[in-house]
């Protein structure tokens, strides 16, 4: 449930930004179906990775005047997502088109980079037309924040990171469409899934810091755990055998899901970790799901697309890791492959 702390009515500024937002959306979409096979899967592919990080920050900003059918929940917009996603394959699209000799570290940092520029301009345009502003809970944050040529240090993070984890979640998937194969392997390299999963997770939990209150030592026992969690399901995920990626994924979301509602109701019934006093000031936390834990819809929420980004960007950075020759063919990537991520 939502407090009117924002206006969601239609104004004529946004609605000239919401058309030529489409307009440009629209030539994006129309050059990805004619350069790549299957864009809208990967559209969407994209498109869900952005949500789910829009979904687990929802409450450090507010979207604004765009129209009571632009919302999903909350102040979170199917329209921003569709943009922001449009953003993202512009530059993905720019570095594919100028680049010359093309590696993977290129690529990810270009297109970081490229989107986080795009994106600050973008902001600053919402910002003038009243359409984006920080809640309740990020002003203090970027009030007493330092600021480098008028950004906030916060956003100069916040927007690589934003692009960075969105883009991997979609480079899952479309590594996936290409060759399934390289999926069917699970295998626990201590080490390498130890750094691998403690960067992920440290990176994604960073930016939610200011919607959580966690001590030091609790934000340790909350990383760990969660470490302990990711063997655990690859684990058992490595179990199902014949079974297409789509459903070993869904059910990789569901035990790390599960493990990760056990502990956060255990830190919380032990008071290690709390939703920030603003989220609860500003937003109606609705009561328990699960009944014998102590999760609220905005934890459970959390959580779940927590869990579908980590294990998504683990994966894939496991994979291109193991495997070092990955060559994508686009001729490989038919119906029929495509298909089987879903159905047998």
């Amino acid at each position: 449930m939502l407090f009117s702390y924002f206006s969601r009515e239609l104004t004529q500024q946004a609605l000239v930004f919401e058309i030529f937002a489409g307009i440009s959306l629209l030539c994006i979409i129309y050059y990805g179906v004619k350069h790549y096979r299957f864009f809208f899967w990967r559209f969407f592919a994209l498109a869900f990775g952005v949500f789910c990080f829009e979904g687990l920050t929802w409450a450090m900003w507010n979207n604004a005047h765009l129209g009571n059918l632009a919302y999903i929940h909350n102040d979170v917009s199917w329209v921003m997502t569709l943009i922001w996603t449009g953003l993202i394959f512009l530059n993905k699209f720019l570095y594919e088109s100028i680049c010359q000799s093309k590696t993977l570290i290129k690529e990810f940092a270009y297109v970081t980079l490229g989107s986080s520029i795009l994106w600050w301009i973008t902001l600053t345009i919402l910002k003038m037309i009243d359409i984006f502003s920080y809640s309740i809970t990020m002003e203090s944050y970027v009030s007493s924040s330092v600021n480098i040529f008028w950004i906030p240090v916060e956003a100069i993070i916040y927007f690589p990171v934003f692009i960075f984890t969105s883009y991997t979640f979609y480079k899952y998937w479309e590594l996936a469409m290409y060759d399934r194969h390289l999926f069917s392997h699970y295998s626990i390299s201590l080490k390498k899934d130890i750094v691998i999963s403690a960067c992920t997770i440290l990176l994604i939990g960073y930016l939610m810091h200011p919607l959580l209150q966690m001590t030091l030592w609790s934000t340790f026992v909350l990383v760990i755990v969660y470490l302990v969690g990711l063997m655990f399901t690859s684990f058992m995920v490595g179990q199902i055998k014949d079974v297409p990626l789509f459903q070993r994924y869904i059910a990789g979301i569901f035990v790390l899901s599960m493990f990760g509602m056990i502990i956060v109701s255990l830190m919380m019934d032990h008071s290690m970790i709390s939703l920030s006093q603003s989220i609860k000031d500003t937003h109606t936390v609705n009561t328990v799901l699960v009944p014998w834990l102590s999760i609220s819809d905005v934890e459970f929420v959390g959580i779940v697309l927590f869990s579908c980004l980590l294990i998504a960007i683990v994966r894939y950075f496991k994979i291109v890791t193991d495997n070092s020759n990955i060559k994508l063919d686009d001729k490989k990537m038919t119906f029929q492959g495509w298909k089987s991520l879903l159905i047998k």
